[in-house]
């Protein structure tokens, strides 16, 4: 009677350690080729990414705080190139400065343009490079003086340049006094 319970403790255990083993090699092979979605960005509501760097052309630097994501934009170029249309989540006077926050959901690689254009005043503009943010890819920030602009309505809009196909954002309007 004693050997049935010592055997069937030890099946016990190599089950129980096989069940173990398998769910934490699933788990490592999940992590590892899980990469963001359409689907995850979407879910992703009020992300928080308070390390992410803004391009500034001052010595100005802010974090920036909660955001909706929405739906992705791309369109294919070429095989294996994806050109994808910028979403800009946020345009905004923040104090002295204007911050325009614009991302991406399959796209890593190219650059971002920013433009800020008003009729009667000069373009102005600021490059920078696209990175990884929590869920999806981003422009790596813009932060500007506003004194850079002058009073009235501006349209803001971002590129992404990428070898020699670009897209461009839906512009977003700014009132700047």
């Amino acid at each position: 009677m004693a050997m049935i319970q010592h055997k069937k403790l030890i099946l016990l255990s190599i089950l129980t350690l096989v069940v173990v083993t398998s769910a934490a090699v699933l788990y490592v092979i999940t992590k590892q080729t899980k990469s963001p979605t359409p689907t995850d960005t979407q879910t992703a509501n009020n992300v928080e990414d308070k390390n992410q760097p803004l391009v500034t052309d001052s010595s100005t630097n802010q974090s920036t705080d909660k955001t909706t994501i929405p739906a992705k934009e791309q369109e294919t170029t070429s095989p294996g190139q994806v050109i994808e249309k910028p979403t800009i989540l946020r345009a905004e006077v923040v104090g002295d400065n204007v911050r325009v926050t614009a991302v991406f959901y399959q796209t890593t690689n190219g650059t971002c343009k920013l433009t800020v254009e008003k009729t009667d005043s000069n373009p102005y503009s600021l490059t920078t490079s696209i990175v990884v943010g929590p869920s999806y890819y981003v422009c790596d920030g813009f932060l500007f003086p506003k004194s850079k602009l002058t009073p009235g309505l501006w349209n803001i809009s971002v590129t992404h340049l990428l070898d020699q196909s670009s897209a461009i954002s839906d512009n977003k309007a700014i009132t700047i006094e």
